[in-house]
């Protein structure tokens, strides 16, 4: 469809200005709480919890109290946690009897929020009650009983996603969006949580780096990529590691040798995130699967195997990855398990016999027939893109020149911050420094933040004129 010089798909239409219309009756809303009353609550939380906030994070949590929408942002080491934590305990100590429900939109970042706060988190998918192609269980008619809405990771989140949250909201109903918009984008259409900051909605970004997050060669060197500046690397500290290395052969090699070395030394196969930045090649996600596969778990007669068609097979003991939403088994498109059991021949409840997989997704088995196979593919190593969300202790990656349309700053900031703990970075300095220095995003065709703006001021003119 047409609006003035611009050609819309329809629905990609629908979503933006659906979403510029209902951000700015959110924000209408009345929200506030008198600052006596948030600042009295806010000392007792910092006696109680032995810290003292930050003037930002101070800052936020005062206008969570008194706005209906805000955005909160900034880089790692920032304290975002930190301050997130302070919101959603000063907030249900004022209003000790609302309904504050925490998402994100994948499991392994909604499991990493409900991890550092202590509150319990779902995937928008769950909260929502969302299948892809069909419509969530809460929508414009049937809307969510909430107070506040905490959704984080949202720089990941597309059009059509936060077209799906905002419907199901209340018009009095908070909501707090909290990403690092120097993250990846969405893979669908959008760049929402941008939009959102650059229509000037309530924000606050945290950008005090911790004494602690200083000592990080993890946080200083992420900060180092996203700022254009190249890596520095002191072996000493033992948290940064850069292998240099041409061959792209080896490469894949010395990925296999670092990993198997952090597995002697106590690590599991969930503690290493292995990425790579394509599918294909050399050092691409689908060869590392493979060699990975046979190097951690190799073939035995002790371990039963399952095959899909001529080629594909899983193996009892692999690392496997969710790759589409299924809301009836709560596992999610990006989710990482084990396989526990392959057991051949077992009779279902009409006496017919199947054969099924038991995987184990953080500690919840679940069950997969041979059909629904399809929903798994090996997890040893993932695209960048997919990791977002999640983190783990230890992250190797390959940087190498023949991903040259991969090479990409944002693409290797938002791998660096998946570490907890350890980088290995394996390859070549010249492939890095081509990274740092592209800090082209592709461009994102939306007027969403204009939209936005619009619809705030349309609002507000009636308000003044009645």
């Amino acid at each position: 469809m047409f609006e003035g010089s611009k050609v819309y798909n329809k629905r990609t239409y629908t979503y933006e200005t659906y979403i510029a219309r209902k951000i700015s009756i959110l924000k209408s809303a009345w929200g506030g709480e008198a600052l006596p009353k948030i600042k009295k609550q806010l000392k007792k939380y910092q006696s109680k919890n032995g810290i003292i906030l930050a003037e930002k994070q101070r800052e936020a949590v005062y206008k969570l109290m008194s706005e209906n929408v805000m955005i909160l942002t900034g880089k790692p080491g920032t304290g975002k946690t930190t301050t997130l934590k302070a919101i959603i305990d000063v907030y249900k100590s004022i209003n000790p009897k609302s309904e504050v429900l925490l998402s994100a939109p994948t499991g392994r970042a909604s499991r990493k929020m409900q991890e550092s706060t202590g509150y319990k988190a779902v995937t928008v998918h769950r909260m929502l009650g969302y299948q892809q192609g069909s419509i969530p269980d809460y929508n414009e008619d049937n809307q969510l009983e909430a107070d506040l809405v905490i959704v984080d990771e949202w720089s990941m989140a597309d059009l059509n996603l936060t077209y799906w949250l905002l419907s199901a909201l209340k018009r009095g109903t908070k909501i707090l969006f909290i990403g690092d918009t120097d993250q990846l984008p969405s893979v669908s259409p959008g760049n929402v949580l941008n939009d959102f900051i650059e229509a000037e909605l309530p924000t606050v970004k945290l950008d005090e780096i911790f004494r602690q997050a200083r000592d990080s060669q993890i946080i200083q060197n992420a900060h180092r990529i996203k700022n254009g500046e190249y890596l520095v690397i002191d072996d000493s500290k033992e948290d940064f590691y850069f292998i240099q290395q041409y061959n792209t052969y080896k490469v894949a090699n010395l990925i296999i040798k670092s990993a198997l070395r952090f597995m002697e030394i106590g690590y599991s196969l969930e503690d290493i995130l292995i990425l790579s930045p394509m599918k294909m090649g050399e050092v691409g996600v689908e060869t590392l699967n493979e060699m990975l596969r046979d190097a951690v778990n190799p073939k035995s007669p002790l371990k039963n195997e399952i095959s899909i068609g001529n080629s594909r097979f899983f193996r009892e003991g692999d690392k496997v990855m969710q790759n589409i939403n299924n809301k009836d088994k709560e596992v999610y498109n990006g989710d990482l398990g084990i396989v526990k059991r392959i057991q051949s021949n077992v009779k279902d409840e009409d006496g017919k016999t199947k054969d099924i997989i038991i995987c184990d997704f953080e500690g919840v088995e679940i069950e997969y027939n041979k059909k629904e196979l399809i929903e798994l593919e090996l997890g040893f190593c993932m695209t960048i893109h997919k990791s977002q969300g999640g983190e783990a202790p230890v992250v190797i990656m390959p940087i190498v020149i023949s991903h040259k349309r991969m090479l990409a700053r944002n693409l290797y900031y938002t791998a660096v911050t998946r570490a907890k703990s350890k980088v290995v970075l394996i390859g070549t300095h010249e492939a890095m420094n081509v990274a740092i220095k592209n800090n082209k995003v592709a461009e994102r065709n939306s007027i969403l933040d204009q939209r936005i703006m619009f619809e705030i001021y349309q609002i507000e003119r009636f308000v003044q004129e009645n």
